[in-house]
């Protein structure tokens, strides 16, 4: 997450681009960097906290690649984030609850 936001933020200061992706390379990195969230989540075994890019950016890119811009589907992709967060959120809360009752 910082490095994305430490491109960015070079982006505005430099100004001329190092680096110019095609469409499809482009999508290849980002499948690439998607990866490696999701392998890093299931390497580590750990909860929820590193799949928030996947929950936050998956839906937007996957509605750019549908070719889905307009306005409203720009709201329907920040939505779909925050449903998606929700029940994840209760799935999570349901597991510990149970583990906690096992436990007793």
């Amino acid at each position: 997450m910082t490095a994305l936001i430490t491109v960015k933020l070079l982006d505005q200061k430099l100004g001329t681009p190092l680096l110019v992706l095609t469409s499809s390379q482009r999508w290849g990195v980002i499948l690439l960097l998607l990866l490696c969230i999701v392998l890093l989540n299931a390497i580590l075994k750990a909860n929820m906290m590193s799949l928030i890019p996947l929950i936050f950016f998956g839906p937007q890119l996957l509605f750019e690649w549908l070719g889905w811009t307009s306005p409203l589907m720009l709201l329907f992709t920040s939505l779909v984030s925050i449903v998606i967060l929700i029940l994840l959120t209760i799935a999570f809360l349901r597991k510990t609850n149970k583990k906690n009752e096992h436990l007793m």
